[in-house]
């Protein structure tokens, strides 16, 4: 009897042994996955965190070659408008104008790209409205050279101011607006006459002297063997050589890197009552 129990306890035993090296076999495995998962996980999100990192680093790349392209860019374009300054000069013409000579003129301007600024009489201003229009439209700029060329200085006040006001009047009605700008004949102006006129006074730098030699030649010598960067040259546009020198004196002094641009442009648009004689060259009127 105590043999049978004993035998039966052994079994017992043994069932329960065995039961238990099962159950920890079983959490074993089941300790095993969960650590499987977790390292599956966080291999999953350090991917994804490199993946972030690398779109990340690559959106930085991009934005400081783009900051880099643009800066650049930007550079360059500050630097050829430096370039440009350095080199520019205002074509000026005067006394027109003229039915015969400025659309010569203008064509000229015209096909070479090139702006320049025209100081006109009042007095031919009638009769030429279609010219003054044109050359407002074809991107030229206008100023007042008085209504009939009289010497100012030798003017009374009610004279002079009626030189400009008939002036005024005629360019503004061809073109509607007054201009801005004042190139007092044979460039005389005092302090009295400025103020009474009481814009710019635009002289010049270079005188192309057509209007004594008045031989294409010679007018080509002149203009270009005396200009410099920051030069207001003066011509006329009532000069048949004149109209002939201009391809000419173009071509050459853009071969010379020159730049051609308005008063207004070369002088980045004054205000103040004084004789002007080129880029950074003024004076007060006394």
């Amino acid at each position: 009897m105590k043999r049978q129990q004993h035998k039966k306890r052994r079994i017992i035993f043994s069932y329960s042994f065995l039961g238990t090296i099962i159950l920890l076999l079983i959490l074993a495995k089941v300790a095993s996955g969960i650590e499987k998962d977790g390292l599956l996980e966080n291999t999953t999100q350090s991917s994804k965190t490199k993946e972030v990192t690398k779109k990340q680093s690559s959106t930085e790349n991009k934005v400081i070659i783009s900051e880099t392209l643009t800066t650049s860019s930007q550079t360059t374009e500050s630097t050829t408008e430096e370039q440009k300054l350095e080199k520019a000069i205002s074509l000026t013409f005067d006394d027109g104008p003229s039915p015969v000579t400025s659309p010569k003129i203008l064509d000229t301007l015209k096909s070479e790209n090139v702006t320049a600024t025209f100081f006109l009489l009042g007095q031919n201003v009638s009769g030429s409205e279609q010219i003054v229009k044109q050359i407002k439209n074809e991107g030229h700029e206008i100023g007042s050279h008085s209504q009939s060329h009289p010497l100012l200085t030798s003017l009374d006040e009610a004279s002079l101011k009626s030189e400009f006001s008939k002036s005024d009047t005629a360019i503004k009605n061809a073109t509607g607006e007054k201009p801005r700008y004042v190139r007092p004949p044979y460039g005389a102006a005092k302090k009295r006459e400025a103020e009474i006129i009481n814009r710019p006074l635009i002289e010049w730098s270079v005188d192309s002297l057509d209007w004594q030699s008045k031989n294409k030649a010679a007018i080509i010598q002149q203009v270009v063997a005396n200009t410099y960067p920051g030069s207001i040259i003066l011509m006329h546009d009532i000069q048949p050589a004149t109209a002939e020198a201009l391809p000419d004196i173009i071509k050459q002094l853009k071969e010379q890197e020159y730049q051609f641009v308005s008063i207004s442009e070369l002088l980045d648009n004054p205000t103040d009552i004084a004789h002007y004689f080129g880029a950074n060259d003024h004076k007060i009127v006394d």
